[in-house]
């Protein structure tokens, strides 16, 4: 299904109510720049991919994310996914401008965390486990940057 895909004059994304996303939804929409969707919980393959104005992300209840979901996102900055506990490799490729990011229920690193160049903050679980790349150095380069929280999924201290 792709409902807004590849819309070029789409700027702001409020959705309030929306629970469940299915793949391709906005994909290729070049000037989005903001997304409300507090109640989303689910999100299908490829929904936000090459969104490149997209800048903050925060979905306080997004549990369940698909495959390259936001891959593509050159201009984000700010990541907040308070309750998600996995998502796959490739969802954030290419989006090396993320300076914030907010996984406190994060079990594991993924390999593509290693190539923020820009990294200011990165909230994690204590429990987390870094995916494959090498642990040591990735902590060693960004020990001022990485905040180990306890894991409750509550979805408080978010960006």
């Amino acid at each position: 299904m792709k409902c807004f895909d590849n819309v070029s004059n789409l700027e702001e994304l409020n959705m309030p109510n929306l629970e469940q996303m299915e793949g391709l939804c906005f994909s290729y929409c070049d000037k989005l720049e903001t997304i409300n969707l507090p109640s989303l919980v689910v999100m299908k393959d490829n929904c936000f991919i090459r969104v490149p104005s997209l800048k903050k992300l925060c979905l306080p209840n997004l549990m369940k994310i698909g495959h390259e979901c936001f891959s593509e996102t050159a201009s984000l900055e700010v990541l907040s996914l308070p309750k998600l506990t996995y998502f796959s490799l490739w969802n954030f490729a290419f989006g090396e401008n993320l300076k914030r990011i907010n996984v406190p229920n994060m079990m594991v690193i993924p390999d593509q965390f290693q190539k923020l160049k820009k990294l200011e903050v990165l909230r994690i679980s204590e429990m987390a486990q870094l995916y494959s790349f090498d642990a040591e150095e990735f902590l060693k380069k960004n020990a001022d940057k990485i905040i180990f929280v306890k894991s409750n999924n509550s979805g408080e201290n978010t960006d």
